[in-house]
């Protein structure tokens, strides 16, 4: 009985082989060699951008092309950015009709690809535009063409990456 208490006072005096802890700030960079980080890296690089460079660069275009005041480019603009609200309701429809006919690869592929065909014709139009009602048609083309990627490369990135993806 006193060899037991021993040992049991003696195991309370030695810590726990603790497992090493893995630095919360160290980044496994091999993870960026795979092929889907990859084709994540460059749609976004090729694709996802031209929306952020299109944005910033419009108001600009706008006036300079096409003469029109600052309150008249938002408002050609503003046209364009409100379909991304029924774009979202219908993207969603899309996939569910989409999903009893096709594996959920085959639309994530489909989709990602007809938003990057879709938003680089439509932002080649945009710069070619002769008036601004041109181009405001093609940066609705644009913006209607983005919401593919509701059902293509977004979804994917969070299938793929889970919930602590961001």
């Amino acid at each position: 009985k006193e060899e037991k208490e021993a040992e049991e006072a003696e195991a309370e005096e030695k810590p726990a082989k603790e497992e090493p802890k893995k630095d919360e700030k160290s980044v496994e960079w091999a993870i960026f060699g795979l092929k889907p980080c990859v084709a994540m890296i460059l749609y976004w690089l090729s694709n996802g951008l031209i929306y952020m460079n299109m944005s910033q660069w419009a108001p600009t275009y706008f006036q300079d092309e096409f003469g029109v005041t600052a309150a008249a480019a938002g408002s050609f603009l503003a046209m364009a950015n409100f379909l991304h609200i029924p774009g979202n309701f219908a993207s969603g429809l899309l996939e569910s009709a989409l999903m009893s006919r096709y594996t959920v690869v085959a639309i994530r592929r489909g989709m990602t690809l007809a938003a990057a065909a879709s938003m680089g014709a439509s932002s080649c139009l945009f710069g070619l535009a002769g008036s601004a009602r041109q181009a405001t048609a093609a940066f609705c083309l644009f913006v209607v063409g983005q919401q593919f990627n509701n059902c293509g490369v977004i979804p994917n990135f969070w299938e793929l990456g889970g919930a602590d993806a961001a």
